[in-house]
């Protein structure tokens, strides 16, 4: 099992950072530690469902399309390709952070999207949390 501590302490620390690096203007830093978050999330919550770390970016893609996306659904009744679309738009952001392609409010917008799905997963990770820990 993995060290939901750790984990959470993890989180909290890169969300800190995130807003820091925000409020000094440092979007393009900014951006890629927003998507470290989600990747730490993702991970967790992977880790607790199937017992697996999440090690490429391609198994990310496909634990968010497959299992994701279905639990997301069972647990909170959203539509998973809500859920789907926001992953791709923090992809893009990622992308952005190493080819530099969006103009400024794209690059809000697109924050502004992968803050939503930060914001769902963490809520995601916490009801798999007290699913797992609920059924030991």
């Amino acid at each position: 099992m993995i060290d939901l501590i750790e984990q959470t302490e993890s989180i909290r620390r890169r969300y800190e950072q995130y807003h820091r690096l925000f409020q000094q203007g440092e979007l393009e830093k900014a951006e890629e530690v927003l998507w470290s978050i989600i990747v730490v999330m993702l991970d967790a919550i992977s880790m607790l469902v199937q017992g697996r770390p999440l090690r490429r970016h391609r198994e990310l893609k496909i634990f968010v399309k497959t299992e994701l996306a279905q639990l997301y659904n069972s647990l909170t009744g959203g539509d998973p390709v809500v859920l789907v679309k926001l992953f791709e738009n923090a992809e893009r952001l990622h992308a952005n952070f190493y080819h530099e392609f969006l103009d400024a409010e794209e690059l809000l917008n697109y924050i502004g999207a992968a803050e939503l799905l930060a914001q769902i997963l963490n809520e995601l990770l916490d009801m798999v949390i007290k699913k797992v820990l609920g059924s030991e």
